[in-house]
Order: structure tokens, then C-alpha cells, then sequence
């Protein structure tokens, strides 16, 4: 489900929807280490700038943030949504933004506590992430709405969508026109 290098690109991270999560040497492929702790699917991952740091997002609705030099589990952050955890995205300075199956989009920091919420999807939010030098905050939804946000007020500054609209070709239009 996720596939992640970190930021010096020497590792390469991997997460499937059994909550398998693999370590590689970006180099040759080789094997570094598994990471256990989510149950059921990992949908997300997403470094910090200096590499150390591993968050990862699952079904199970947790955050799971894990050390890339040990190869353990640093936090379990729950009840950041009310259920599935869609996407997580870290910042230069360390904070996350996550969203979730609850159509929620979340700024936390490093202990889990919220620091920033954005209105509500009205569908499940599957993507975010910190946009222009970590100024904006850009989530899309199931139902094809992409939204851009200011990181700091929470004022929605843009409104897109992934899908296409419907053009009628000129003749088309004229055919159908109610003369």
C-alpha cells in the first residue's frame, strides 16, 4: 500500500495492507529490518527531514511513529480519528498532518495533540500533505475534492477537484437547444 525512501534516499521503506512493514537498503534491495506493531492494513508513510523518524498510518487507527536507527517503535498515537488512519505526512519542523476514514484532516505534534483541524470532507480523506515550505495544507478526498488550506488559520485558500467536467461540443449543444 506505501512506499516510502527516506529523505537521503539510502533507505527504502514498504507497507502492505496485512500491516507487514519492511526495511531495504535502497542501494542493492537488501533486507534492514521489519517493523511490528500495526494490526491490519498500513496505508502511509512518511519520514522527517533528518530520516529519523518513521510515521506510519493505519486501519487500525493509529499513528505509529518508529526509530530508523534502532528499528523500534518510539509511540502509538490513537484516537486521532475516529477510525482509519488514510495518510500522514511529516514537516521540516516535525509536526504531522494526518487523515482519516472520518473525513477529518488533523495538524498534531510528535506526542499526538492536536494542533491544527481543518474543516470536515464530506467523504474519507485518503491523501495530505504540507505543501509550499510547509505553508499550506493539501488533503483530497474520496470523492475527488482536493482543498488547500493555510497552515495557521485553517482558512481555506483553494478549491479543486480530480474530476473531469463534462464538456458538450457546440453542435452537440445546438441540437439539443429548446428553440
Amino acid at each position: 500500500y506505501a512506499v516510502k525512501f527516506t529523505p537521503d534516499g539510502e533507505v527504502l521503506t514498504t507497507a502492505d495492507r496485512a500491516g507487514g512493514m519492511y526495511v531495504w537498503q535502497a542501494a542493492n534491495g537488501r533486507d534492514v529490518d521489519q517493523l511490528r506493531g500495526h494490526n491490519g492494513a498500513i496505508h502511509d508513510l512518511s519520514y522527517s527531514a533528518d530520516s529519523k523518524v518513521l510515521a506510519s498510518a493505519g486501519e487500525d487507527g493509529t499513528i505509529r511513529l518508529w526509530d530508523t536507527w534502532k528499528f523500534n517503535q518510539i509511540r502509538s498515537i490513537g484516537n486521532v480519528h475516529s477510525g482509519p488512519v488514510h495518510s500522514v505526512h511529516f514537516d521540516s519542523g516535525g509536526e504531522i498532518v494526518t487523515a482519516g476514514r472520518d473525513g477529518q484532516v488533523f495538524r498534531i505534534n510528535v506526542n499526538g495533540e492536536k494542533v491544527g483541524t481543518y474543516e470536515k470532507f464530506p467523504d474519507w480523506a485518503y491523501q495530505v500533505r504540507f505543501g509550499r515550505a510547509g505553508e499550506v495544507v493539501l488533503a483530497g478526498a474520496w470523492n475527488g475534492e482536493v482543498v488547500a488550506w493555510d497552515r495557521a488559520s485553517g482558512e481555506r485558500k483553494a478549491n479543486m477537484g480530480t474530476l473531469p467536467k463534462a464538456e458538450v461540443p457546440e453542435q452537440v449543444a445546438a441540437a439539443t437547444d429548446d428553440d
